[in-house]
C-alpha cells in the first residue's frame, strides 16, 4: 500500500513539474508585455515552492522509488529544466 502511494506521489510531481516548466516559455513571452510587478514577485515567490518539489522527486530519485517509465520521464523533465532554467533566471534577474 506505501509503495502504491509512492508512486502516485512521484506520478503527480512528476505531472505537476512537467506542466510549470513547460509553461516557463509562455510565462517569459508575456512577462513584459502583460505582468506588471506584482505578478512578476509573486511568480518568483511561489517559484520556490516549484524548487522544493523539485528537491522531493529527486529524494525519490535518489531512493530508487521511481519505475522505468517514471525515470524516463524525470530525464526528460531533466533536459527541459537545462533548457529552461537560463530562461527563468533571466526573467527573475530583469525584475
Amino acid at each position: 500500500m506505501v509503495e502504491l502511494k509512492r508512486m502516485h506521489d512521484v506520478e503527480e510531481l512528476l505531472a505537476y513539474l512537467e506542466s510549470q516548466w513547460c509553461e516557463v516559455t509562455d510565462i517569459a513571452d508575456l512577462w513584459d508585455s502583460e505582468m506588471d510587478r506584482d505578478d512578476k514577485e509573486v511568480y518568483q515567490l511561489e517559484w520556490s515552492i516549484k524548487d522544493d518539489n523539485l528537491a522531493l522527486l529527486e529524494s525519490q530519485v535518489v531512493s530508487g522509488n521511481l519505475t522505468a517509465r517514471q525515470y524516463g520521464r524525470y530525464k526528460a523533465l531533466r533536459r527541459m529544466i537545462t533548457r529552461q532554467r537560463p530562461v527563468l533566471e533571466r526573467l527573475f534577474t530583469s525584475q
